[in-house]
């Protein structure tokens, strides 16, 4: 397939990532990763992958709602690979690699990109609002200073009036136009608040939110199994499924690839505040990655692979 953007950007994330987790575990006492890595119960592997799975399906359902939203109809199978082809890139930058799926959908389908990367801008749209509900009861669980609950309500509500008004949107095209990356994609972009306009009944808002935040919960479930599987037993389902999307909050903001390393040492930080050693913090922290981003990385490639080689429609 033509125009993929796999590269050397890519190959050199990689690097970095190996990088980051090297400097991580020389950075903490061995030992204490040995031990840590030695009480890892293998036998919650494939409980851990069923829940992670689960909880993309959750995904899938909101970008199936989301596209019938704009009357487009794509073969359940092809759709799937579609889908799952966007995880190939989860380590860009604010997962901006998803747009790939918009250029699969153009060779493969014939559907124009105007009208499909604003669905997936959406998408990010309510990754957002959802997950900043789910890190919402972090805050108030931790027990963090009320004016974090402030700012990040005051951070949803920017980004609803951004998307949803004109004034502010045309102003969030200009700005996106100086970033490199998205100025060959502002002109589809500037088909959002049209299609933004149509997705945004009650109903879709609704479901589309709940469903990300089902998503969030359900992945939640895969964390704890693998906190369990350490047997690690200071922290409770509700903190750890919050944290997590604290974490990633705060991993998306950084705009760094995937959130690597401000992901890991968000999570890590907030994990010691519940009582843990920091150097068990830190490798929990790049296990669940390894579970909730990795994996999907290995599933987005064989899901690129085998959407390459189906025929154009």
């Amino acid at each position: 397939m033509k125009n993929l953007p796999l590269g050397k950007k890519f190959f050199l994330t990689i690097i970095v990532t190996v990088v980051i987790y090297s400097t991580i575990i020389l950075l903490v006492d061995i030992q204490k990763v040995y031990i840590q890595l030695s009480e890892f119960d293998l036998k919650f592997i494939p409980l851990i992958i069923l829940t992670i799975f689960t909880s993309w399906g959750i995904l899938y359902i909101r970008w199936h709602i989301l596209l019938k939203k704009q009357n487009i109809k794509i073969p359940f199978k092809t759709n799937v690979l579609i889908y799952f082809s966007g995880y190939s890139f989860a380590i860009s930058p604010g997962k901006s690699g998803e747009f790939i799926k918009s250029i699969i959908m153009k060779e493969k389908l014939g559907i124009k990109k105007s009208t499909t990367i604003p669905i997936i801008f959406l998408e990010r749209y309510f990754d957002m609002i959802g997950t900043v509900i789910v890190a919402s009861f972090s805050i108030l669980v931790i027990g963090i200073h009320t004016t974090s609950i402030l700012v990040i309500v005051i951070g949803l509500f920017t980004l609803i009036f951004l998307v949803v008004y004109k004034n502010s949107f045309q102003l969030l095209m200009k700005l996106l136009k100086k970033i490199s990356f998205f100025a060959k994609y502002t002109s589809s972009f500037e088909n959002m608040q049209m299609i933004l306009k149509q997705s945004q009944t009650p109903k879709t808002i609704f479901t589309c939110t709940s469903l990300t935040i089902v998503y969030r919960f359900i992945e939640g479930i895969g964390i704890f199994l693998i906190i369990i599987s350490m047997d690690v037993e200071i922290l409770d389902y509700l903190i750890t499924t919050s944290t997590y999307s604290l974490s990633v909050i705060i991993g998306t903001i950084s705009f760094s690839p995937g959130g690597l390393g401000v992901t890991e040492g968000s999570f890590a930080g907030l994990l010691s505040l519940q009582g843990l050693d920091i150097s068990q913090s830190f490798i929990m922290a790049i296990i669940v990655r390894i579970f909730t981003l990795w994996v999907a990385i290995v599933v987005g490639f064989i899901s690129l692979h085998l959407i390459s080689r189906k025929n154009s429609v």
